[in-house]
């Protein structure tokens, strides 16, 4: 009968996970480790992110990966920063993922302007440097986005101004738009050519829609010093966050690149799991150099005392005011002969 016995715990013993040896603790200050390159096999690319537990949502997923469990409805997971590529692409699932070098980069050049645009006008006038720029809007299509379509003009114009501007004792600045409804109004998307004489090289050409994400498209006509960018903006957000990302893509039309990531989870096969909003954030997306030590090895989520510290709006945060740098950077590329007259100091 002993022997019975201990055959059964044994068996059971070699049926559980190791992890589950452990106790609830034990197992997260394991995952609390820095990050490691991590092949995910369904993309064939080495990627740098963190274990985590993962709660399971659903018995379907459950059943997928209950020989993985840990504890009750977790198991080991991976959180990876990421960029979502749907809109180039039109896959859900389709991402860019950030590795250490990159996030450097990306650092280490947050304030460069990667292209200067002829449409974006820069003077200096009484009470200091003021950024002007046309905005053209084509009416969408969608009939309940187009009884708000006035409205949606004024609040791009207002979220822009209110976003875009500096103020200290030596530097002031400032942008204003002019923002209006497309002079060749439609309600099928135009194509480039026929845009060539209207939108370029005088003003920015806006799509609106109801679906998807928002971001700016560049094509070329030609010739490398010309440039065409197309803003598409989805109006599925609300409040703040639609004036955020009014902010951020016009931000992308001064030249100014993303800085900002996603989180996503994987399993060890690197299948992407279903997503989880991120606490404290503006859904999933984080200040792309937020250090991995400022996660709970629990969910991904922010440890408690810490926070993000979103710097300016190309970083997609809430609340984020314009830094001096982004000035200066502003002056130096669009009227590099009046920074003499800016007091360089690093202030903000």
């Amino acid at each position: 009968m002993h022997w019975i016995l201990s055959s059964f715990f044994y068996l059971i013993f070699l049926t559980v996970p190791a992890f589950a040896q452990n106790s609830f603790d034990e197992v997260l200050k394991e995952l609390d480790q820095v990050p490691v390159p991590i092949i995910i096999k369904s993309h064939g690319v080495s990627v740098y992110g963190k274990e985590i537990l993962y709660e399971l949502w659903g018995d379907e997923l459950i059943k997928k990966y209950q020989d993985q469990l840990i504890l009750n409805k977790y198991i080991k997971a991976i959180l990876v920063k990421a960029n979502s590529l749907e809109f180039q692409t039109g896959q859900k699932d389709d991402y860019h993922f950030y590795g250490p070098e990159e996030v450097k980069e990306r650092d280490q050049h947050k304030f460069d302007i990667n292209f200067k645009d002829p449409r974006i006008h820069v003077s200096k006038e009484e009470g200091g440097f003021v950024l002007r720029a046309k905005l053209y809007v084509r009416e969408p299509e969608d009939l309940e986005l187009k009884e708000n379509f006035m409205h949606t003009l004024t609040q791009i114009k207002s979220a822009i101004e209110a976003q875009w501007q500096f103020h200290s004792e030596d530097l002031n600045f400032r942008a204003e738009v002019d923002v209006a409804p497309h002079p060749k109004t439609c309600l099928k998307t135009i194509s480039f050519d026929d845009l060539w004489d209207v939108a370029y090289p005088d003003h920015f050409d806006i799509t609106l829609g109801s679906v998807g994400r928002s971001h700016v498209h560049d094509e070329l006509f030609g010739n490398d010093l010309l440039q065409n960018q197309e803003v598409f903006l989805y109006l599925h957000r609300e409040g703040p966050a639609l004036d955020e990302m009014f902010a951020h893509e016009f931000g992308h039309l001064i030249g100014f690149g993303d800085l900002y990531c996603e989180l996503i989870s994987l399993d060890l096969e690197g299948n992407f799991l279903p997503y989880i909003s991120i606490a404290g954030t503006d859904g999933n997306s984080i200040p792309i150099t937020t250090p991995w030590a400022d996660f709970d090895p629990f969910m991904g989520v922010i440890r408690t005392g810490h926070s993000l510290k979103w710097m300016n709006v190309m970083e997609d945060g809430p609340e984020a005011a314009m830094l001096r740098e982004q000035v200066e950077a502003i002056l130096k590329n669009y009227v590099s002969t009046l920074m003499e007259n800016v007091g360089a100091t690093g202030q903000r």
